[in-house]
C-alpha cells in the first residue's frame, strides 16, 4: 500500500529583486513578486462532508521545520489546483497542512 501517493508544491510568495531591477516611470526600482516552491510528497483528503469543517481538505506529510503560523495565508498545489493554506500543524512525526 502506498501511503504517500501525492506531489505537492508549497508556494510562498515574497518580494524580491529579480536580477536586473525593475524600473517605474520615475526611474525608481520596485520589487517583483517571486514564487518559491518546495516539493512535498504527502496524501491529500478533499473534506469528507462535515459542514463544521473550516477548510476544504488537508493534505498529511513529514513533519516540516517551519514555525507555527508562518505559512498560513500562503498556497499549496495539488494536482494542478491551488488551495490556500488555513493552518499547518506539526506532531511529533507528522504535518497536517489544512486547506481552504
Amino acid at each position: 500500500m502506498v501511503r504517500y501517493p501525492h506531489i505537492a508544491y508549497l508556494i510562498v510568495r515574497s518580494e524580491s529583486f529579480l536580477g536586473k531591477p525593475k524600473l517605474d516611470e520615475n526611474g525608481d526600482s520596485i520589487s517583483v513578486e517571486e514564487p518559491v516552491k518546495t516539493e512535498l510528497t504527502g496524501r491529500y483528503e478533499p473534506k469528507s462532508g462535515n459542514k463544521n469543517l473550516d477548510y476544504s481538505g488537508v493534505f498529511y506529510t513529514k513533519k516540516l521545520d517551519v514555525v507555527p503560523f508562518e505559512k498560513d495565508g500562503h498556497y499549496l498545489e495539488v494536482n494542478g489546483k491551488e488551495y490556500t493554506v488555513v493552518q499547518l500543524d506539526n506532531y511529533q512525526n507528522h504535518c497536517e497542512i489544512c486547506l481552504e
